[in-house]
């Protein structure tokens, strides 16, 4: 491409003359480069196109997609997602509260405004987990275990009762005949 300029003396107001550069037209256009054109469908596939779209009396949608799955979105938000030939569900609130139930069966809530999220396993085992980081543990048998911070408690299926401060070194076990023991970092006692 060739742009050659063409110079001109321009007077100005003060009668002065002053040379003056206009850029001329280019003697040839450019072309852009030749693009590959993508092979296939012009439209991209997703599992998640939307196929059906009912209109909930009230207000909300139920939307069916290309991989089977329903999502209903209720008039307040609110929102139900359930998979085709699976156990698998979620559903969220306005308030920020959600539910989900996986594949497998397991089942984990949160609420937002308690802060606390449980998750239930097939097995019977349960995790609660609070948002200042403690948790409370159950497992098939039914021993509790709570974690808050540098506490450490178990509560077992006896009724036995083990509970540990990880800052002071000192735990306290009571026994299922009402024994109770307190172990320091330098002595045991029988209480």
């Amino acid at each position: 491409m060739s742009t050659d300029a063409v110079t001109q003396d321009a007077v100005t107001t003060d009668n002065t003359t002053v040379k003056q550069t206009e850029p001329s037209t280019p003697t040839k256009t450019p072309v852009p480069p030749k693009e590959l054109k993508p092979k296939g469908s012009k439209t991209p596939k997703s599992n998640k196109v939307v196929v059906n779209t009912q209109e909930l009396e009230g207000g909300g949608k139920i939307e069916s997609r290309a991989d089977g799955s329903i999502l209903q979105t209720n008039a307040d938000g609110s929102t139900i997602e359930s998979y085709k030939d699976s156990k698998r569900r979620h559903e969220t609130s306005i308030s920020g509260d959600w539910m989900d139930i996986a594949e497998d069966g397991t089942h984990t809530q949160y609420s937002k405004t308690q802060g606390v999220k449980i998750t239930k396993n097939v097995d019977g085992s349960q995790m609660q987990e609070n948002d200042d980081g403690s948790t409370i543990e159950t497992d098939v048998e039914g021993m509790v275990i709570e974690r808050m911070g540098s506490i450490y408690i178990e509560i077992r299926t006896d009724g036995s009762r083990l509970q540990k401060d990880g800052d002071t070194g000192i735990s306290i076990e009571k026994f299922g005949d009402g024994t109770t023991v307190q172990v320091s970092r330098t002595k045991a006692t029988l209480l």
